[in-house]
């Protein structure tokens, strides 16, 4: 299951506005990014795993959801207005100078 926050109004199960962060099938969170419908916030696959198979992953895109960031961005008083994708978000904080 990935975690996915819409960027529209949709039904799934039950009616779904801008901001919702719900789960759905990998396939379904590819798709609804695809067509902008919806960013994936978690479910990301690992990056690596150190020598005793525990996970090693500090990339800013699994370490923060789009939540995170945009506190982040609020309280460093960053504008992040209409940036949508996490990868957008976080260039802005880094162009911003924020160690992310």
């Amino acid at each position: 299951m990935v975690q996915v926050e819409l960027l529209v109004n949709t039904f799934y199960k039950k009616p779904l506005k801008p901001g919702d962060i719900i789960e759905v099938d990998a396939g379904v969170a590819e798709r609804w990014e695809r067509n902008r419908i919806a960013i994936i916030v978690s479910g990301v696959p690992a990056a690596e795993t150190d020598p005793n198979g525990e996970i090693e992953d500090d990339r800013p895109d699994v370490e923060y959801t789009i939540a995170d960031l945009r506190e982040i961005a609020e309280s460093n008083g960053i504008d992040i207005t209409g940036l949508r994708k996490k990868a957008d978000i976080i260039a802005a904080l880094q162009a911003a100078g924020l160690p992310i």
